[in-house]
């Protein structure tokens, strides 16, 4: 009997503290930040996550979104200058890599020939003469990207871009690897999901926590006071 008394009172005890967790929002975003905290131990200090902060990384964004350069070794020169860029040679330093840290820009310079290839367009300004602007920013998001993964339902069609959905958040690092880099992209609002809910009506919590939890508490009763 002392058994018994023991394990009911472990598990009315097991299901309370549930119940208490169960209604303690917990933001997604917060674990994202100590998954990224914990995939830099050990990496250089060049290679970490971007220094500016999120309303900073908006501002130099719409700087960047206004870039109408002739060429491709101006505009390298200029976001060497103001320190947006990680850098890597490769062996034999046959060429040398270059990445922006918050919008994922690539740069591949072939050092024998000194041509420079890059991922996106050196002149997105181009695109403020065009159109409202509503198809302005379209265009933006679409030639200021590296991904764009487009998928649709049954009803409606989706596009998720790395510009919105990533650089524009914050969401976007960059990691060393063997001869290059390693951008990770994180797309979509991770402040909007939530590991538990954040509220409950009170109709649910009577019906899918209180109600439950006074029915076992019953049944463990019943049963304890029977076997008394």
């Amino acid at each position: 009997m002392n058994i018994k008394r023991i394990l009911s009172t472990a598990l009315t005890v097991v299901i309370i503290f549930t119940t208490i967790i169960a209604v303690i929002p917990f933001s997604a975003s917060a674990a994202y930040s100590e998954s990224s905290a914990s995939a830099n131990a050990g990496v250089p200090d060049g290679y970490k996550e971007a220094n500016l902060d999120s309303e900073e990384i908006k501002i130099y964004l719409d700087e960047y979104s206004k870039y109408n350069f002739d060429t491709a070794a101006e505009m390298l020169d200029y976001e060497l200058q103001g320190g947006y860029l990680y850098t890597v040679n490769s062996q034999g330093n046959h060429y040398t890599l270059y990445v922006n840290k918050y919008t994922g820009f690539i740069y591949y310079v072939n050092n024998f020939t000194g041509q420079i290839l890059t991922s996106n367009p050196i002149n997105p300004g181009y695109l403020n003469n065009i159109g409202d602007v509503a198809i302005q920013q379209q265009y933006r998001e679409a030639v200021m990207s590296q991904i764009s993964i487009s998928f649709s339902d049954s009803v409606n069609n989706f596009e998720y871009t790395s510009y919105k959905w990533a650089a524009s958040r914050a969401q976007l690092s960059v990691s060393p690897i063997s001869g290059g880099f390693r951008v990770n992209y994180t797309l979509g609002d991770t402040t909007a999901r939530f590991l538990l809910p954040g509220r409950i009506t009170a109709k649910d919590f009577d019906e899918y926590i209180l109600k439950p939890i006074i029915e076992k508490y019953d049944e463990m009763l019943r049963e304890y006071c029977s076997d008394a």
